[in-house]
């Protein structure tokens, strides 16, 4: 998954965002795993993960 732009998920619904979040969530929990074993070679991927997540926090949080 790339970079998450936020007027994309401006135009989302509330359930796809809450399962984009714990695909995300989850794919986070993989590379973080494969970091530590040292299979993943792009270690910028979870930076780049947490910041998906948080984006598309943000953009729940302003919907309630």
């Amino acid at each position: 998954m790339a970079n998450i732009k936020f007027a994309n998920i401006k135009t989302k619904e509330a359930s796809d965002l809450k399962q984009e979040l714990a695909e995300t969530r989850e794919e986070l929990r993989e590379v973080r795993f494969k970091v530590k074993r040292g299979e993943e070679k792009m270690v910028h991927r979870v930076k780049e993960l947490k910041k998906n997540i948080a984006r598309l926090l943000t953009a729940l949080g302003l919907r309630e």
